[in-house]
């Protein structure tokens, strides 16, 4: 993992049994963080919709589902 995720992202991550974690870009002033699993190869493991934490630098949000899908469209 990049030692750029900032901790509370990390811990979201770890708590929803998530290996991979990495920056995809920025919504509305908050650095977005998409996480995922891969295999020992370092291949994705299909998990189904996007699972995203927004960071302002204080707090996290978690965006799962639909909404998640939506928000990557919208990616500065």
């Amino acid at each position: 993992m990049s030692k750029n995720i900032p901790n509370k992202v990390q811990q979201i991550a770890d708590q929803e049994c998530c290996n991979s974690v990495r920056k995809v870009g920025q919504y509305m002033g908050r650095d977005v963080y998409g996480l995922g699993s891969v295999d020992d190869e370092g291949l994705p493991i299909p998990t189904g919709l996007p699972l995203l934490v927004l960071w302002n630098g204080e707090k996290t949000e978690v965006v799962t589902g639909e909404k998640s899908l939506e928000l990557l469209s919208r990616l500065e």
